[in-house]
């Protein structure tokens, strides 16, 4: 088992925004959180990139899904960018039936989360992240 990192590190990975997207970029995730000494936080942190990688697939145009994961001692962040500013509507790649709450699952789960728009450009890109901390007490701040 690897040990968590004494100070913070940075991972970036770019994947093409395709159906096969979630499921790589959790894999990804899921990888370097055990190498990094986070296994603690690695369920959760699957099920929420998953989330966020899958609403950039379906309501969005980007060709193009990055995600940074950074983690420290007591926590761990994934940021996932997309250069779509608007969230297309309409557009429904999901099956039926399907209830749209991924994002509530990631406020549910997540110690934080959040949307940005870098440098405050909302026609370039945007940001969805969430925080999961790695520490024995749940909520505790990192």
């Amino acid at each position: 088992m690897s040990q968590a990192p004494s100070q913070r590190q940075t991972f970036r990975f770019s994947l093409p925004n395709t159906g096969i997207a979630p499921r790589f970029a959790r894999e990804w995730v899921v990888h370097l959180l055990y190498l990094t000494g986070h296994s603690k936080v690695a369920g959760p942190a699957k099920l929420l990139t998953s989330e966020v990688v899958t609403n950039v697939y379906v309501h969005t145009d980007t060709l193009v899904v990055h995600i940074d994961l950074t983690v420290s001692p007591r926590r761990v962040r994934v940021a996932v960018w997309d250069t779509a500013p608007e969230v297309r509507l309409g557009l429904d790649r999901t099956p039926e039936g399907v209830n749209h709450r991924g994002l509530l699952i990631v406020e549910e789960l997540s110690s934080q989360w959040g949307v940005n728009w870098p440098a405050g450009n909302r026609l370039r890109q945007k940001r969805v992240w969430f925080a999961l901390n790695n520490t024995a007490e749940e909520g505790a701040a990192a």
